[in-house]
């Protein structure tokens, strides 16, 4: 992922203030969707701002070392599959697919 390049090239301060930002961001964020959502409206905050820190250490990357994403994340199948968790998790949270209770 991205903060091991930067990591790698002695950059670690971009990934601390990306790292705090991004705290900052997931509580405020899951402040405001606990009241809607409860403990999921956390989980979806914290995907969010995950994804957000992603592309924003990517872009990162790219536009100061001209390192693409592509070189060091397989880019379609990250998104693929990404995508194949969210709408799960949409189906799961509306309850259109239902989990077995133990």
């Amino acid at each position: 992922f991205p903060q091991t390049i930067l990591v790698g090239l002695k950059n670690t301060s971009v990934v601390m203030v990306a790292s705090v930002l991004s705290i900052l961001m997931n509580v405020a964020l899951s402040l405001l969707l606990i009241p809607v959502n409860g403990i999921v409206g956390v989980a979806v905050a914290t995907v969010i701002v995950y994804f957000l820190e992603k592309a924003v250490l990517m872009a990162y990357n790219y536009f100061h070392y001209h390192i693409k994403p592509s070189a060091y994340t397989p880019v379609k199948t990250f998104l693929f599959y990404s995508l194949v968790l969210v709408v799960l998790f949409i189906l799961i949270d509306r309850r259109i697919i239902m989990l077995p209770r133990r």
